[in-house]
């Protein structure tokens, strides 16, 4: 099954409050840029649009996101919401039968190539390695309104899996996950400048 890539919305998940971690896992050291703009760029390069959904570190983040591309959804609830209701955000003005790519940004990037896979793969589906689920999940908007009254989660064993030779597609939550999958110390990047500008 064949999708029209300018008709995905990738609804990147940065609102949470990083506790774990220290500091916002968008800032991130991937490849000489903070991971955020990793997934930004990675998004950008295969013509979809792209939210971001701000929570905790949103004053941080904004100055990645001043570009064209990106439309900015700020969680003002993140203290008290779950993940799940970010993503509820994002989704919002989207019509039910519109494809989305929910990415949380404390992910590895994955290969342009794994996500050409994943959108030519009936949904929802999913990166996974090794059988066990990952993201980023690829889905249709009414699908994910009928599962988010719980965690998505719950719910993976409806995903189609699209095999990834990466075996970081989980959340990276503590300096030592960190650490131990990507050889780099967790310490926060210092950029002002949009991701569009990293180069």
């Amino acid at each position: 099954m064949n999708h029209t890539i300018s008709h995905i919305t990738a609804i990147v998940l940065s609102a949470g409050g990083s506790s774990r971690m220290g500091f916002s896992k968008a800032l991130l050291p991937w490849n000489n840029r903070p991971l955020l703009c990793a997934h930004l760029n990675l998004y950008s390069s295969l013509d979809m649009n792209i939210r971001v959904v701000t929570g905790a570190h949103s004053k941080e983040i904004l100055p990645l996101l001043n570009q064209d591309n990106v439309e900015r959804i700020h969680n003002s609830s993140w203290r008290t919401q779950e993940q799940r209701h970010s993503i509820l955000l994002g989704l919002q003005g989207l019509n039910l039968q519109e494809l989305v790519l929910i990415a949380p940004v404390d992910t590895s990037v994955p290969d342009p190539g794994e996500i050409l896979k994943l959108i030519a793969t009936p949904t929802p589906a999913a990166l996974s390695y090794q059988g066990t689920t990952g993201h980023p999940i690829f889905s249709r908007v009414d699908w994910l309104l009928r599962r988010l009254n719980k965690p998505l989660c719950e719910a993976k064993s409806e995903f189609t899996q699209v095999e990834s030779t990466n075996k970081a597609l989980w959340n990276f939550n503590t300096p030592q996950k960190w650490l131990e999958h990507t050889g780099i110390k967790a310490t926060p990047m210092q950029y002002s400048k949009n991701c569009t500008k990293q180069h």
